[in-house]
């Protein structure tokens, strides 16, 4: 603030020369454009968002992210938020997916806090622009939030505060989430909820400041709640830090935050209130996930992500379920972290983030312990936590990526202490082990592969002639293996339901699950796509056939090319006890409700 009014108080140099006495002359004023640091800064980021993204953004129409379904669940998503903008429906409860029971959109990530503001787009140029744009944007403006977090409210070295900002825009669960979870991705909100509740302790506005921290939570929640949830769990194991290593202070912020957070808390449930309760209370609403397998191995803590320059000197088998979830991964970072806690460790901030991160990357191995892909067997706490609601909603591998803006913030007061040091071997050496620590986390271009053709059954809307009402039913039925038809919906302009889908709902325990309620049907066709064999089939098992086809209420069976068309095939034309009719690239089966095959 003192540099602003020390640069206004500056008088222009035209200013200072004499005026020519020839009547109606004027001096030239020379014009200088300049641009402030914090764009050239948000530019940068900008710039490296679009390096990592440059392929995606390349292939918008002809590729997509390899072995991932999650970019087309969330190219759905934002297509689906789209049309219910346009067509006035509540976007809550639908039945495009999983005919007729359909899902709960609030138990799932329909990123209406994005998707409704940037409906133009999608309907202007598709989906997967909307989708690109979103991940471009949400690496650049968090690595922005941050940087604004670290240079204006901790007052550290500009330089120290534009790293900590790319850490936190471009760190490995950032990346690795590019693969399809823009909810995590898309975090801008946060630095700046971060910054309302450190201004709390000594606004001067407790009213108005607490309305601008229920409005930017309130949009959180529309953009992605379990990133929110995951960031207040960290502040409040950091406030409860503060509150032992700097009591007086903690205290004194608390007095004053009260009301600003009481009155954020009451816009929030006033805007927000009646989606939570569907979301917990309303059709196909569940309570807590289905946690198997997603806990991080301690391994994964020293590997370097799949899409980094570590990677690319030292290759290492990933551990992670997928490639979305690389949030542990941290290669060399951890120990330097480590060294910058124990010299800064007599500052009560440094104590609180070293005790949030200890915390948020214990919970993150899940229930028990697993070491370079072993079971060890040693119970660790999260097994006492998961069934806590809302903590049983989170994936809890993902508390290891959630700990990143602490992480960044560390290593941005390291750096600024290391700055503004005197001695020249401390700078030398401190910043050598950042580098070594830093420069092979960073990412290198996400891959794409070729995005399959659309059948011409949808594109040129021969599916039109066989749906009356009812849904169509794809073989193999869409899920978390085999997402595609959820595109095909999508370029039908949701002109169809089917059956079964990839969403989260609850299973027959009431427990959150990406795989719907299995019956005859798809257990036999996941089996027959999964193994490529194709069992005998019975009169017995016809009749299951067509009792869990009328359960659909189904039109139409779509058989496109996969991996096991042939074996597809098949068993199809033994349960239809007929063949299919090839049309529009896909081999097609008509049904009515009343279990008969028509030709």
């Amino acid at each position: 603030m003192t540099a602003d009014l020390a640069e206004l108080a500056v008088v222009p140099e035209w200013r200072t020369q004499p005026e020519s006495l020839t009547p109606g002359f004027r001096p030239v004023r020379r014009f200088r454009l300049r641009v402030p640091l914090p764009a050239i800064i948000a530019l940068v980021y900008l710039s490296a968002a679009l390096f990592v993204l440059w392929r995606v953004w390349k292939g918008l129409r002809s590729s997509v992210l390899p072995d991932n379904q999650d970019q087309v669940m969330m190219e759905w998503f934002f297509a689906y938020d789209a049309h219910v903008l346009t067509h006035l429906q509540n976007p809550f409860l639908t039945t495009l997916q999983n005919y007729p029971t359909g899902f709960n959109g609030m138990a799932n990530t329909l990123l209406l806090g994005l998707g409704i503001p940037l409906a133009p787009i999608t309907l202007a140029f598709g989906p997967t622009a909307t989708f690109a744009l979103t991940l471009t944007l949400g690496m650049a403006s968090t690595a922005f939030g941050w940087y604004w977090v670290f240079q204006r409210h901790l007052r550290l070295h500009q330089v120290a505060a534009v790293v900590g900002g790319a850490v936190c825009g471009f760190g490995p669960a950032i990346v690795s989430h590019a693969h399809g979870h823009v909810n995590f991705v898309f975090g801008a909100l946060l630095p700046w909820i971060a910054i309302r509740l450190i201004r709390a302790g000594a606004t001067k506005r407790p009213w108005r400041d607490g309305v601008y921290l229920g409005l930017l939570v309130s949009w959180q929640i529309f953009i992605g709640e379990e990133p929110l949830l995951l960031f207040a769990f960290g502040c409040v194991v950091f406030g409860l830090g503060l509150l032992g290593f700097d009591f007086r202070r903690t205290v004194t912020w608390g007095r004053g935050a009260v009301r600003p957070i009481i009155t954020g808390v009451a816009v929030t449930l006033v805007l927000t209130g009646v989606p939570i309760w569907w979301q917990f209370f309303g059709p196909q609403s569940y309570r807590t996930l289905d946690h198997t397998g997603t806990s991080n191995d301690l391994l994964e803590f020293v590997q370097f992500p799949e899409h980094s320059v570590g990677n690319l000197l030292w290759t290492t088998e990933r551990l992670s379920t997928n490639p979305t979830e690389l949030s542990a991964y941290y290669g060399l970072l951890l120990p330097v972290v480590i060294a910058a806690i124990v010299v800064m460790w007599g500052r009560p901030l440094v104590r609180a983030a070293a005790l949030a991160i200890g915390v948020m990357l214990v919970l993150s191995l899940g229930p028990t312990l697993d070491i370079a892909g072993h079971h060890t067997g040693i119970p660790l706490p999260w097994a006492a936590l998961r069934e806590i609601p809302p903590l049983s909603t989170i994936v809890e591998l993902r508390f290891a990526g959630a700990c990143l803006p602490l992480i960044a913030m560390l290593i941005a007061m390291a750096i600024d202490r290391i700055l503004r040091s005197e001695h020249r071997d401390v700078r030398i050496l401190g910043l050598g082990a950042l580098a070594v620590a830093l420069v092979p986390l960073v990412p290198t271009p996400l891959d794409v592969v070729p995005r399959p053709p659309v059948p011409g059954f949808i594109s040129h809307t021969m599916w039109q002639k066989y749906v009356h009402g009812g849904s169509v039913v794809f073989a193999p039925l869409p899920g978390h293996s085999y997402a595609e038809p959820l595109r095909w919906q999508a370029v039908a302009d949701f002109g169809f339901p089917m059956a079964s889908g990839y969403f989260v709902g609850p299973n027959v325990w009431g427990v959150g699950s990406h795989y719907p309620d299995p019956n005859f049907t798809s257990e036999l066709l996941k089996s027959v796509y999964e193994t490529g064999t194709v069992p005998s089939i019975t009169d017995a098992d016809r009749l299951e056939f067509i009792t869990d086809l009328q359960d659909w209420d189904a039109d139409v069976v779509v058989l496109p090319h996969t991996v096991r068309d042939r074996q597809m095939y098949d068993v199809l034309t033994a349960l239809f006890n007929r063949p299919g009719t090839y049309l529009g690239d896909v081999w097609v089966w008509q049904f009515d409700l009343k279990g008969a095959a028509t030709g």
